[in-house]
């Protein structure tokens, strides 16, 4: 029972790191879009 558990717990926090991986690599795009539209517009 208990390393059904553990393993359950793991996957859990490996699936929140990359959520959290994600989400920094999106808010990176965002800005770079925005960085390029604004360098263009100019």
């Amino acid at each position: 029972m208990p390393y059904i558990v553990t393993r359950g717990t793991g996957t859990a926090l490996i699936r929140h790191r990359i959520g959290v991986w994600w989400h920094g690599v999106e808010e990176g795009l965002r800005t770079w879009q925005w960085t390029y539209m604004i360098s263009t517009l100019r």
